[in-house]
């Protein structure tokens, strides 16, 4: 009877849910160093992004054979999605730097502008791929489409836009002020975070893709 009250306990959910958060976050880490970044990062950041998903909403399957399954089978897709972007963040970093020291040297308002400009591209783009996850289960299959739409819901629900660039900052900041939040939870809970801030709109966004 004991045993029964405790894995029926909220305490032994809670501890069930934290392993499995920990054992993604784990998963995900593995990935990404094995992955160099660039070959698994956004595959890997997906395969969390389902899993999480399922996870929240209670949905019946054993959550780190999902992740590996989601892994395997987008990954070609997902990375033609990623690379493009990389390129272009890429691009961006380079003009950053080089407007950066022609700030420094020449102060005038073309170099200010293209500083400013490339910093605001930037960080849309941080934007971008954070939703780029959110809007990847629809499944468009062509990948100009796909960018398409994530503009499009950027457009239409531009506060759920700020509030995921909110929430990646504070996730940042909890990573940079408790080692613990980066060992241990820091990609699911930044995924997770994600999912239940654009939960109904993007609800919406496939009520209007539907008309």
């Amino acid at each position: 009877m004991k045993f029964d009250k405790i894995v029926n306990s909220k305490f032994y959910e809670f501890m069930k849910i934290l392993s499995t958060i920990t054992f993604l976050h784990v998963l995900w880490v593995l990935l990404v160093v094995l992955g160099l970044f660039v070959f698994t990062f956004y595959p890997a950041t997906l395969a969390v992004h389902t899993s999480m998903s399922n996870l929240i909403y209670k949905k019946d399957q054993n959550i780190i054979k999902n992740f590996i399954k989601v892994f395997k089978s987008e990954y070609v897709k997902s990375q033609k999605i990623f690379i493009p972007i990389l390129l272009i963040i890429g691009l961006l970093v380079f003009n950053f730097l080089f407007f950066f020291n022609q700030v420094s040297t020449n102060q005038s308002i073309f170099n200010y502008f293209g500083y400013y400009i490339t910093i605001i591209l930037l960080i849309y783009s941080v934007v971008f791929i954070a939703t780029s996850f959110i809007i990847y289960p629809l499944k468009t299959g062509v990948v100009i489409e796909h960018y398409k739409l994530v503009v499009r819901y950027n457009l239409l629900f531009p506060f759920n836009s700020i509030l995921m660039l909110t929430s990646l900052l504070l996730s940042i900041i909890m990573i940079y002020l408790f080692i613990a939040f980066t060992v241990f939870i820091g990609i699911p809970i930044m995924v997770g975070s994600n999912i239940l801030i654009t939960s109904k709109s993007i609800n919406k966004y496939q009520t209007l893709l539907s008309k």
